[in-house]
């Protein structure tokens, strides 16, 4: 019976685990994850902050029970912390009893995930300074903003979990600046034209000041707590500090084993998931994703991207005989006339985008199902032509 073992068990991992039992019932697959949640929604973090919904377990999307109901052993509390490519095994802390142990596969996925960076400032351990990334981060994080005596919220970068964390915590009535070290917000995923709206709007929010063209210097705590931010332009007081300034592969453990990498440590994988070591594929925020307008590897640690790469880890798809598994490269994903769609609604911008039907390289009509298109990038994205999608 072939074997895989998946390292990471949270969106790409689990979905990857999922996909390949569905695919082929006869597979051993074992999931070894570091934390004791499983399969949950990072995208859902900030509003859970935000008081958007009260209850956390809405994030987690099945429980390990449930996974071994379908024959996938999920081991929580298990982290990888080394691997020999050549015995192919892997080796095994058990974070609760602090037992090692070594476990073979003949295939492994790894979806670590990444970590949030924390720079090397003054008083960054200091109360109140969060991150946030991971389930935990959340709860924490929401323990503090639903308390009435902090009132000043400053966020430390204006990437995609800084302006969601501002929109949470305006949802909260909180006083929020974000502080941004670039000239622009989201400088790596939009152009200045974009931006330019995304941060018009800001400026008109209510009690959300921002903070271009600055950068952190030291958190200035009393008692242990984080009471002011200090910059290289002022110093502004701060009841609760969030850092989002990016974060970085989980690979440590893979370095210095032979698998080629970016610069950040992200994994290189080809189109099919695979990395350049035989029977090591990887998917997630700790594997890099090929950018079709700038023709190479980059790092873009998205939901989008995370699910498109897991899908590809295990393509033997049931729908293969209606798909172009291998489409060629085009300037243009799949996902960007939904993206640019979602981005104008979420800012209420006059504006509607309107995908190609016959005509796009990336949507091709079901042979077998008339009315039925299917993206050539996402096999299991199956679209009716009555979806909203087409309107």
């Amino acid at each position: 019976m072939k074997k895989i073992i998946i390292i990471g068990g949270v969106a790409a991992g689990m979905s990857a685990a999922a996909k390949a039992k569905r695919l082929n019932p006869e597979l051993e697959i074992v999931v070894y994850e570091k934390t004791d949640i499983v399969s949950w929604g990072a995208c859902g973090l900030p509003y859970y902050v935000g008081d958007f919904y009260q209850d956390a377990n809405i994030m987690i999307a099945r429980e390990p029970e449930q996974f071994a109901k379908d024959g996938i052993v999920v081991k929580s509390l298990h982290e990888v912390i080394d691997i020999d490519i050549t015995k192919k095994e892997v080796l095994v802390l058990n974070k609760k009893t602090g037992e090692k142990f070594y476990d073979s596969y003949d295939e492994v996925i790894v979806t670590t995930g990444a970590s949030a960076i924390r720079p090397n400032i003054k008083n960054i351990d200091s109360e109140n300074i969060f991150n946030l990334k991971d389930f935990r981060d959340g709860i924490e994080l929401k323990k503090a903003m639903l308390k009435e005596e902090n009132k000043k919220v400053i966020i430390i970068g204006a990437g995609y979990i800084g302006l969601e964390a501002g929109e949470a915590a305006r949802h909260l009535n909180k006083e929020v600046k974000i502080i941004q070290l670039s000239s622009r917000v989201l400088p790596g995923s939009f152009d200045k034209e974009i931006t330019d709206l995304m941060e018009e709007e800001l400026n008109n929010t209510e009690n959300l000041d921002l903070h271009l063209e600055e950068s952190v210097e030291e958190f200035i705590a009393k008692d242990g707590k984080v009471v002011r931010v200090k910059t290289n332009k002022g110093e502004y007081p701060a009841d609760i500090v969030i850092v989002a300034i990016g974060v970085k592969p989980n690979t440590e453990f893979l370095k210095d084993k032979g698998f080629n990498m970016l610069r950040n440590g992200a994994l290189i994988i080809d189109s099919k998931g695979r990395t350049n070591v035989e029977g090591v594929y990887a998917a997630g925020d700790c594997a890099s994703v090929y950018h079709k307008v700038r023709k190479e590897n980059v790092y873009i640690p998205l939901a989008t991207t995370a699910n498109k790469i897991q899908i590809a880890a295990k393509l033997n798809s049931p729908l293969k005989e209606n798909i172009i598994l291998n489409p060629p490269r085009s300037p243009l994903s799949a996902v960007t006339p939904l993206a640019i769609q979602d981005f104008f609604t979420y800012f209420s911008l006059p504006i509607t985008v309107k995908p190609p039907l016959i005509e796009s390289p990336f949507l091709i009509q079901s042979s077998t199902s008339p009315g039925i298109y299917i993206s050539v990038q996402e096999p299991n994205l199956i679209i009716p032509y009555s979806s909203p999608f087409f309107t």
